[in-house]
């Protein structure tokens, strides 16, 4: 599992360490990453936040996307589309 976003290593690191998490956090300091995926809003200058599920064979089995920041989103569809 990775998670990506325009944050810096160094927030990564504090917003990992605050909810104890252990996976890879990954910086799009540039947004090249949600510029490929369509996410990336040049009028707020912030990347929408998308949920990608890659399966073992590089076939995306779910994606899901926010229209609006910050929106809480319900998680149980990604879930069930990895159990």
């Amino acid at each position: 599992m990775l998670g990506i976003s325009r944050d810096s290593h160094f927030v990564h690191a504090a917003f990992k360490e605050s909810l104890n998490l252990e996976h890879a956090l990954l910086a799009d300091m540039k947004g090249e990453v949600a510029r490929a995926y369509g996410t990336w809003d040049e009028e707020r200058v912030v990347a929408k936040r998308l949920t990608v599920v890659i399966d073992g064979e590089g076939r995306v089995v779910y994606t899901t996307q926010s229209d609006s920041l910050p929106e809480i989103r319900d998680h149980s569809d990604v879930l069930a589309s990895i159990a």
